[in-house]
């Protein structure tokens, strides 16, 4: 597991992991993308073997896309979830369903489960449940969280497909999940891709509104002097100290290379 100390100092947490009971919010702009963050999140929590566990809701990419990742940072999934420490909701294949507005109820395709090397023979692991929406797309998918995931921490990723659908129920959502955070002390991250170019975009809202209502946010940007072979973007990690005072939220800028079978984060000025 990948600790990045520099990253856990600029959150202020007092050891290796994350702790429970916080909604962080992992806010990307292009040309950098924001997943470095996710794995290094369910990394961490995977390895904190919590009580119940961790929880990932793709709205992005299949099961073994995450697997693929994983396996490279020394965790599987496959065994996380037969050991009832890890639960996959695989919302991808219910928004195409809303998206094409088809009427019959969505096969599970075990293929999206297949690995490369074995595609014969294919069942869908116990770990994973496919999210079936209805008219209700927010609501439906927070009530299957609840049946099905309902774990130490949970990890979203993303929120853009919702705001695509037009559903307008995304903001109910965060509420919902912000007051698991507070009630039973549960973590819940949640990525979302912004665009810099509109700060009216729905996205751009959103990722404010979330950033509010956030006790830590990554902001993940590309370098502001353009490409670097030694630097592949910025963090900045804003982090409120007492949500209960005015006292301001604090700011760190960190640097960050990515690598084929780790990252790597440093302070700015220290390749």
């Amino acid at each position: 597991m990948t600790t990045f100390k520099e990253l856990n100092n600029a959150c202020q947490w007092e050891d290796d992991y994350a702790p429970l009971g916080q909604l962080i919010l992992i806010r990307d702009r292009a040309p950098s993308d924001g997943s470095l963050f996710i794995h290094h999140l369910l990394n961490s929590y995977l390895a904190k073997q919590y009580k119940k566990g961790v929880g990932l809701v793709s709205l992005n990419h299949t099961f073994l896309h995450y697997q693929t990742i994983e396996l490279k940072l020394n965790s599987n999934l496959l065994k996380e979830g037969e050991n009832n420490n890890f639960h996959f909701v695989d919302a991808v294949q219910g928004l195409t369903q809303s998206f094409l507005g088809e009427e019959e109820v969505m096969q599970d395709n075990t293929l999206l489960y297949a690995s490369p090397v074995n595609v014969t023979d294919v069942k869908k692991p116990q770990c994973i449940s496919v999210w079936k929406p209805d008219s209700d797309l927010c609501e439906s998918l927070f009530q299957h969280i609840r049946k099905h995931a309902d774990k130490d921490c949970l990890i979203i990723d993303h929120l853009n497909p919702l705001l695509y659908a037009g559903d307008g129920g995304v903001y109910k959502l965060m509420r919902k999940l912000h007051e698991l955070t507070k009630k039973e002390n549960v973590t819940v991250v949640v990525a979302i891709h912004d665009c810099a170019a509109d700060y009216r975009s729905e996205e751009t809202r959103t990722a404010n509104f979330i950033e509010h209502l956030s006790d830590i946010t990554f902001r993940v940007s590309g370098l502001p002097s353009g490409y670097s072979k030694d630097v592949h973007g910025q963090v900045e990690v804003v982090y409120k100290k007492d949500k209960n005072t005015f006292d301001p939220p604090k700011h760190v800028k960190l640097h960050f290379k990515t690598m084929d079978h780790s990252a790597k984060l440093f302070a700015i000025g220290n390749v």
